[in-house]
């Protein structure tokens, strides 16, 4: 990816999930590898198939809830990509909560009411 080899990247990466498809964690993994490749490419749907494949994937075998924590942040990142700031917001407040919980509402403070005091500075 790094030295621009991009669509020769997506036919090995692609040949490799058509090779192994009896291993779904194996794919998953490739999948991961390949939606970055398709970002760096600007193909968001792609990605965003190749991530929610992984991400099913890992739930229904039990992977590691790290690799579907990665994977959820990356859908949430494809989605800010794309301008779908609620998607991102929501697929990386998944990726905190390992429930099915819906983030909580916002505080009545504002953002910039608690600026001072979270940055440590004091308020003139």
């Amino acid at each position: 990816m790094h030295r621009g080899r991009l669509d020769e990247g997506l036919e090995w990466l692609g040949r490799a999930i058509d090779t192994i498809p009896d291993d779904p964690l194996a794919v998953a993994n490739l999948r991961m590898n390949r939606s970055l490749v398709a970002m760096q490419r600007g193909q968001l749907a792609a990605a965003t198939a190749d991530l929610e494949a992984a991400v099913a994937a890992y739930v229904e075998r039990h992977g590691d809830p790290v690799e579907v924590a990665e994977a959820r942040h990356n859908l949430g990142y494809t989605a800010l990509l794309g301008g779908d700031l609620v998607r991102a917001m929501r697929e990386k407040w998944a990726r905190r909560v390992p429930s099915s919980r819906p983030p909580p509402p916002p505080t009545p403070r504002s953002a910039a009411s608690t600026w001072p005091k979270r940055c440590g500075r004091r308020a003139w």
